[in-house]
């Protein structure tokens, strides 16, 4: 049964490779409006499959908004990793895309949520090292509330991955500083265990 399976997959490889690029793109397009169509009551559930066919179709904008949708869902259901994995699509859509204007405040909400899904996956370097990348002017962008829950991401990471002195200060500075009780709480509870 798993010989079928390599054959079929390899089998439906070989056919894609032999369809010229023009009509890939046109098939790829047709299945996003079709998927976009049948599923316009639940685009959430479908918006990795929309995304992944818009963007093969040359569709980078609507592939953009789809994988961001699908980011969105992958958070709500606290798959972290999955999440990430839909940012990279995003990041590649921005890089790489041509005529595709990502604004800086759509950069600042991608780093912003590549931020809390490492914090969230367990990914200390991860936040560390995505924690680098914000400017000064990008910092600014961030509501109070993103700029906390970054704060409480980095504080978190630097006492188990980086410099342990460093995260207890940045988390004490987020108890008596925080206006948001939630987040003083769990910082106190974290440096102090209460």
């Amino acid at each position: 049964r798993t010989a079928y399976r390599f054959f079929e997959n390899e089998f439906r490889m070989i056919t894609y490779q032999t369809i010229p690029d023009h009509q890939k793109t046109r098939i790829h397009k047709q299945i996003a409006f079709i998927l976009e169509e049948t599923h316009k009551d639940n685009l959430k559930l479908h918006a990795r499959m929309i995304a992944y066919h818009a963007t093969q179709a040359g569709m980078y904008e609507t592939g953009y908004r789809y994988y961001l949708m699908a980011t969105e869902t992958a958070l709500l259901l606290k798959s972290y990793r999955d999440a990430l994995t839909l940012i990279r699509s995003c990041w590649e859509i921005a890089d790489g895309a041509p005529k595709l204007v990502v604004t800086p405040e759509q950069k600042v909400k991608l780093k912003t949520l590549e931020i809390i899904c490492n914090y969230q996956a367990g990914l200390p370097s991860q936040v560390l090292a995505n924690a680098e990348t914000f400017t000064p002017a990008e910092r600014e962008m961030l509501l109070p509330e993103e700029q906390l829950s970054i704060e409480e991401a980095i504080g978190f990471s630097e006492l188990e991955f980086g410099d342990q002195t460093k995260g207890l200060r940045s988390l004490r500075s987020l108890v008596t500083q925080s206006q948001y009780p939630a987040v003083a709480f769990h910082s106190a509870y974290a440096l102090f265990g209460f």
